[in-house]
């Protein structure tokens, strides 16, 4: 006869009240909740303008097309920003296209050296290509003035940018202009065109994963010819021209508004301009942190 325990048969209902089992209880009300796959979130990007659009924005932009506003329906411009920039080579030329491929640029800009300074390239100059002819052609002249010091405050001379036969002025302001603080302003003779601000920490084209938006907006009744100093409005309130999203899969530049896409060259032109000294200040500020670190201080912003 062998030895050994007798067999124990096991029920999936367990005792009640104890809690050294794992088993479940038959009742509904005892059971795990059931599984639930997570909502996917809502795409924020949008589909990018076929070649047939370009065509009609290179000619709406050539002055080649007059949009009739109450039979034409409203048009979106979606293109993609790709940086080509070899960052390891100083001084530090940048290459930026927006373009639905990476070698299908609408807009090109490409920095240059420029008389006023040796240790940057702070000329740049912004092209625009043809979707159908594959034709690039020179369109403006960014000169962004030499050793910016964007940590002082008050209103800075960014550059200048010619367009056309016509001449821009791009400043930036920092902690004087009350509602205008952080806010870049592109002017023509002494009227302003469209301002641009950055919203939800965009830190420059360094870092990785970027993040954040650039709004273009509308200016808000800003005129320094015949009123003096104008009125400083929230400009954060105005209607959009634009924006550039960097939170979605490959950054992206949406226009859906119909008076920018008349001035859309000298736009892309100041806002590649704000790209370029942003990204410079940028720089000098993780060169700053770093060498805070070396000598036993905090660690810099991105290595925490």
């Amino acid at each position: 006869m062998p030895l050994g325990r007798p067999r124990v048969g096991l029920s999936p209902q367990s005792p009640a009240g104890d809690p050294r089992t794992a088993v479940f209880h038959a009742d509904r009300t005892t059971r795990p909740p059931p599984y639930r796959p997570p909502t996917p979130p809502k795409p924020r990007s949008l589909h990018v303008s076929s070649d047939r659009d370009l065509s009609y924005f290179h000619a709406l932009a050539n002055g080649e097309y007059s949009p009739r506003s109450h039979t034409d329906p409203p048009a979106t411009l979606a293109l993609h920003l790709f940086r080509g920039t070899d960052t390891h080579l100083f001084p530090i030329a940048e290459r930026l296209t927006l373009g639905p491929a990476t070698g299908a640029p609408y807009y090109a800009a490409r920095a240059t050296p420029s008389t006023l300074s040796a240790s940057e390239y702070n000329t740049l100059i912004v092209s625009r290509r043809h979707a159908l002819r594959l034709v690039s052609e020179d369109l403006c002249v960014a000169e962004i003035r030499p050793r910016l010091n964007l940590f002082a405050q008050g209103v800075h001379d960014i550059g200048k940018i010619s367009c056309r036969q016509e001449e821009y002025v791009v400043t930036w302001s920092n902690g004087t202009m009350g509602p205008l603080d952080g806010c870049w302003c592109l002017w023509q003779r002494g009227r302003a065109v469209a301002q641009f601000y950055e919203e939800r920490g965009f830190n420059g084209l360094d870092e990785d994963p970027a993040k954040g938006i650039i709004w273009v907006k509308a200016p808000c009744d800003l005129d320094t010819r015949e009123f003096g100093l104008p009125a400083f409005n929230d400009p954060r309130t105005e209607d959009n021209l634009a924006y550039l999203d960097f939170e979605t899969d490959v950054p992206l530049f949406v226009s859906s508004n119909s008076e920018a896409h008349g001035l859309m060259d000298v736009i892309v032109a100041a806002l590649f301009m704000l790209l370029t000294v942003t990204t410079r200040k940028a720089a000098v500020i993780r060169r700053q942190e770093e060498a805070v670190w070396q000598h036993g201080g905090p660690p810099p912003g991105y290595a925490r």
